[in-house]
């Protein structure tokens, strides 16, 4: 064999093993831990930034349709409290959505978060620190799958960043986003994609 075919072989093949040896996480143990659940606390990556959220399945048997004057239905009712417009019996609505800034409570006025229903906190009761250093990367992009809130800090530290995104209908979803400043002025923001 030619002696620049070889060298050229040989460079060629050592990548190649390397990339074939290693190893897989552990992407099926890590998904057996995924669990629905209804009170949830997001972090920013500082830890200065704590959301707190609370989802609320009100029992079927208790939730009452809502009739016009003409007895056309209008809506939900649990509780004498009007449910979202998107509310369907047996899925959930937003109950609390609470952030705390370093500490201190920024309040979040309702009109903001109490018009959603059918929100999923899906969490994995996988902790951190038994995840191996050489797959912590791939953790973290795990975990950036699932849906729950997610809170980010602005680099300048004036504004929070809230993120959740919602499964719709035909694979669609939509992430609803709010911006809140340390000061309490909110924005709410919603986009989604058309999976039909």
């Amino acid at each position: 064999m030619d002696r620049r075919k070889f060298i050229g072989l040989a460079a060629f093949a050592t990548p190649v093993a390397a990339v074939a040896a290693e190893e897989e996480p552990p992407y099926e143990s890590w998904a057996a831990k995924i669990e629905s659940v209804l009170k949830f606390e997001a972090y920013s990556p500082d830890r200065g930034l704590i959301l707190s959220v609370e989802l609320t399945v009100p029992p079927e048997k208790e939730v009452t349709e809502t009739q016009n004057d003409a007895a056309e239905f209008t809506s939900y009712q649990w509780k004498n409290i009007r449910m979202p417009a998107d509310f369907t019996p047996g899925s959930t609505y937003l109950t609390k959505f609470q952030l705390k800034w370093d500490g201190k409570e920024v309040p979040i006025p309702e009109r903001f978060w109490n018009d959603l229903a059918r929100m999923t906190i899906m969490d994995c009761k996988v902790s951190p620190k038994d995840v191996p250093d050489k797959f912590g990367w791939k953790f973290h992009q795990f975990l950036t799958d699932l849906q729950q809130p997610r809170v980010l800090r602005s680099i300048e530290g004036g504004t929070a960043l809230i993120e959740w995104t919602r499964a719709e209908e035909c694979d669609s979803s939509s992430t609803i986003r709010w911006m809140v400043s340390r000061s309490g002025t909110v924005l709410r923001h919603r986009s989604g994609t058309d999976g039909c």
